[in-house]
This record gives C-alpha cells, structure tokens and sequence, in this order.
C-alpha cells in the first residue's frame, strides 16, 4: 500500500487509522523525494492487524509507512530514532535499522508532542514479540496460553482440525484475540505450547483436537 499524496483520497479511518500490527521490516529508504518535504520509506510484510481505529484491509499483508525526515534534534525523525536505538539496545542488537530487518516485530504508533500550538507527529515504534528471545517450545517446555486462547483455538479445529494459518486467521477477527496471541508470541509460539500440553495433535502441519 501506498502513501496517498491526493487530499480527497483518503478514506475513513485512513493510514493513520493503523496503530498497532505485527510485521517484518522488508525495506528501509531514506532521502524519499515527496510533495510534503524529504521522508523515510518503511515497507512491512506478512503484517497482521492488532489495533486500527477502523477497519484497514491491507493489500497481500503488505504496509508502507512515511515519516518526515529531519535533521534537527526534537524532531519526530530524532525522536523516532531514539526509540528505536533503545529498543535495539533492550533486544541486544544493532545497529539500526538493519538489525530490525527481517524480523517479524510488533509495531506500536508512537505519538510525540510538540507544545499546545504544534500537531503531534508520530511514528512506528518496534518491539519484540514476547516469544522472540525465548527458543520454540519442545514437548517438555511449554508458555501458559490463556485459557480463552485455548478454548478458541479449540473451536477452530473442531472434528476436522486445521492449520496454523486456518487457526490464526480465526483469532484475527476479534480484538481481544489478536492482542492474546500477539502477547503470547504469535502463532507458532501458541500451537507449539498447545501441543507440547499434549492439548492440541500435529502431523504434516494439520492440527487437530489431541
């Protein structure tokens, strides 16, 4: 998707409609010539929606975000790069941005104040999925998994059972869902825990009712 330049373009709820997903950094681009001034380029891939203010369908899972870039200090591209230069150091990595390349992330729409008479700027902010640092659950190693998780993910595989995708874009639907597996990890950390619980079965990537 897109920046939109054209004013009578946008839609209800709009880009900035989007304020917490799920997505892996595929593309960094500064020095991006746009009507508004000099900005930086973020392309997402396999992003899930967590919270938007309206519905956003996003096109093949894919977002391109725009920050105005600057140079001075207390601007929202300083205040972008602070966040993200604590952050790396938090995950122990570095330097940015490459070390957030690839790495599937939760991304969280930071608001920054100016004063009373200024607009608040914004941009994504990158944080790890709670399973990142920890290595995938074995059969002897399990995360505890909310119940209401389990009971849904139950209900999705039902007597036939269902993949992984199957089951992840069920949770998609409601709110309360997405953010408990985004919490949790995402869905491998899940069904790797449920069936280390001896709750769900896997074969061939097919889950089903243990």
């Amino acid at each position: 998707m897109g920046a939109i330049w054209d004013v009578d373009e946008f839609v209800e709820g709009g880009l900035k409609g989007l304020t917490k997903f799920i997505g892996t950094l595929e593309g960094f681009e500064d020095d991006v010539d746009g009507k508004y001034g000099i900005q930086v380029r973020l392309d997402f891939v396999n992003v899930e929606i967590i919270e938007s203010v309206e519905p956003i369908k996003l096109d093949n899972k894919e977002h391109t975000e725009y920050i105005k870039q600057g140079t001075r200090k207390n601007s929202v591209n300083q205040k972008m790069v602070a966040d993200w230069t604590a952050v790396a150091k938090e995950m122990g990595i570095g330097p940015i941005p490459s070390c957030f390349y690839g790495k599937p992330l939760m991304w969280t729409r930071a608001t920054y104040d100016f004063g009373e008479d200024m607009t608040p700027g914004t941009a994504f902010v990158p944080s790890a999925l709670s399973g990142d640092s920890a290595p995938t659950p074995g059969l002897d190693e399990t995360v505890d998994v909310p119940e209401a998780l389990e009971t849904k993910v139950l209900e999705v595989l039902g007597d036939e059972g269902a993949n992984a995708d199957m089951v992840r874009g069920s949770l998609a639907r409601k709110k309360s869902t997405r953010e408990m597996l985004a919490e949790l990890g995402g869905i491998d950390v899940l069904m790797a825990s449920l069936v280390a619980a001896e709750v769900v079965a896997e074969n061939d990537g097919l889950f089903t009712v243990a």
